[in-house]
């Protein structure tokens, strides 16, 4: 993103968002929240692509971009996720 102006807007979190990392370039998003949930997104599309469902509410979370692996962390567990766009 070359500026400072609001490019998309990408609802579907109902908690708290906790991590968002770009995927495989600038056109994937994805995102983890407190309400338990991991989509990837297209931003070129500015649609969701993948979810994958925590039945916990997340703390934390981090994204390895090369990858696609995201580490979330619940109050009882730490939860690793795979979210590929291909």
């Amino acid at each position: 993103m070359s500026d400072d102006r609001f490019t998309a807007h990408l609802p579907g979190h109902t908690g708290r968002v906790l991590m968002a990392a770009f995927l495989d370039g600038p056109d994937h998003l994805a995102s983890a929240a407190a309400d338990g949930t991991v989509p990837l997104w297209s931003l070129t599309e500015q649609r969701q692509l993948a979810k994958v469902r925590v039945d916990a509410s997340l703390h934390c979370a981090a994204c390895n971009q090369t990858t696609g692996h995201v580490v979330a962390g619940t109050a009882a567990d730490t939860v690793a996720l795979s979210i590929r766009p291909h």
